[in-house]
This record gives C-alpha cells, sequence and structure tokens, in this order.
C-alpha cells in the first residue's frame, strides 16, 4: 500500500516509508515459500498463467510507475 499510495497520492503527501511491501507480484509470488504460494495464488492470481502474467506487467512492473512517484520514499 506504501509504493501505492506514493505512486497516487503524491500531491498529498511528502514522504512514504516502505519496509516490506511488494512492488512486483509476480516475483513475490516466484519467492513466496512454496507451503504458502498456493494460498497466495487463490487471494492474487496465478502468475504461472499467460493471461495473469501479462495482466501483472512482469516486464514493466518495476519501473511503471517510478516516475510518478512526486514524494520521497524511504
Amino acid at each position: 500500500m506504501t509504493l501505492a499510495v506514493s505512486t497516487f497520492y503524491s500531491d498529498r503527501i511528502r514522504c512514504s516509508v516502505d519496509i516490506v511491501g511488494m512492488s512486483n507480484l509476480v516475483t513475490f509470488l516466484e519467492h513466496t515459500e512454496a507451503y504458502r504460494r498456493d494460498l497466495r495464488r487463490v487471494e492474487y492470481g496465478d502468475e504461472r498463467e499467460p493471461k495473469m502474467r501479462e495482466f501483472f506487467g512482469k516486464d514493466r512492473a518495476d519501473e511503471q510507475y517510478r516516475e510518478d512517484q512526486r514524494s520521497r520514499c524511504l
């Protein structure tokens, strides 16, 4: 949520602090422990399906909103 708020509400805040927030859903699911992965896939979607992978936008997710962040992120 911190990254989303700093991107979409940067005109209303001065700074945000992100400690463990995910910026890329595909890499989040790929690095989740195996015993929890299936539970996360039910919650967020299955990143192995081509349609979902395209929706998540692996190639652009990390840099996608960086230029939209006008407030500082610590």
